[in-house]
């Protein structure tokens, strides 16, 4: 559990080198992770391992500057699983991955911007 906390910090945190008159406009971003689906029960807080599998995808969202230093902006994701697992004839399967959000980023100096989403 630390370890998916430490990684969804370090995703939602980054920077990149950026000039304050370069820090707008439309991107698209590649995404390589690794994921462990799960589904918890409901007596006693069960949590089941779907699976483990490599994931791709994309991520898309534009950048508006608002100020001479910050730009907001929203983003959508998708990200491609193969994670699958079967007991007894039973099999759960995860394909496919969507998500929106939006994201704030902070002029640093002149050399870098850093993001949150």
């Amino acid at each position: 559990m630390k370890k998916l906390i430490l990684a969804a910090l370090a995703g939602a945190a980054t920077i990149t080198p950026a000039h304050a008159e370069g820090i707008d406009g439309a991107r698209v971003v590649a995404r390589v992770g690794w994921e462990t689906p799960t589904v918890s029960g409901a007596a006693l807080g069960d949590v089941y391992k779907v699976g483990q599998a490599v994931s791709f995808g994309a991520e898309a969202g534009y950048d508006l500057k608002v100020s001479e230093k910050v730009t907001v902006g929203p983003y959508a994701v998708i990200d491609f699983s193969g994670v699958k697992a079967c007991d007894v004839g039973d099999c759960l399967k995860v394909k496919n991955t969507y998500g929106v959000g939006g994201r704030l980023g902070f002029g640093i100096g002149e050399a870098g911007v850093i993001y949150g989403k």
